[in-house]
């Protein structure tokens, strides 16, 4: 009975932690796409944009644990074929390619992995960024993979947001908190073409 209970407890704490993730995007024909055939999915209830910059194809926002989270889906023209380039890639390299002291964005944690048969990193990114006159640091988990000649992002960002005091409160902890939904929606990420 006690065992029973144990994971009864375990079940009930991984699905409190879980989101829905029950409609789907479907890259084909996007103009952003750069020919890019893939799926993600994402919470039915989350509002649904275009991205605002020319690689981010679409962002997918809404509440998770008390946090809102904006989902994005990002394809970028990398110049040319990138799959062995990523697979002979470093950690270290990578991290790099994404860091910025300028604006003090690092990436950090970064893992190599294989998603979809292609090579891909895991990492984090914080940055410190300026808009309209306030600073604030923002912390966002992704995967990038290396698909012919694309780099195909997909992004997870949490923070916690403080209307009195008009702040954002974006560190690890939010990171920690969003870690379950931020692995289903980069699981998520189908290249359509492979089926």
């Amino acid at each position: 009975m006690k065992t029973l209970n144990c994971i009864l407890l375990l079940l009930f704490c991984s699905v409190a932690n879980s989101q829905i993730l029950n409609s789907k995007f479907d890259s084909k024909n996007h103009p952003k796409a750069k020919g890019v055939w893939a799926t993600v999915r994402y919470p039915s209830a989350w509002e649904v944009k275009e991205g605002e910059r020319p690689n981010i194809v679409k962002k997918f926002s809404g509440n998770y644990n008390d946090m809102f989270v904006t989902l994005s889906l990002q394809i970028l023209d990398a110049g040319g074929e990138v799959e062995k380039e990523c697979s002979d890639m470093p950690t270290s390299e990578f991290a790099e390619i994404y860091s910025d002291k300028s604006i003090n964005q690092t990436a950090t944690n970064v893992k190599k992995t294989k998603h979809e048969g292609k090579p891909a990193f895991l990492f984090d990114l914080r940055g410190t960024y300026e808009r309209a006159g306030m600073s604030f640091t923002t912390s966002h988990r992704a995967m990038t993979v290396c698909h012919k000649n694309t780099m195909i992002s997909t992004w997870c960002s949490p923070m916690k947001l403080d209307y009195a005091k008009q702040s954002i409160i974006s560190n690890t902890q939010q990171l920690l908190a969003a870690n379950p939904l931020c692995f289903q929606f980069f699981n998520s990420l189908v290249l359509m073409e492979n089926y």
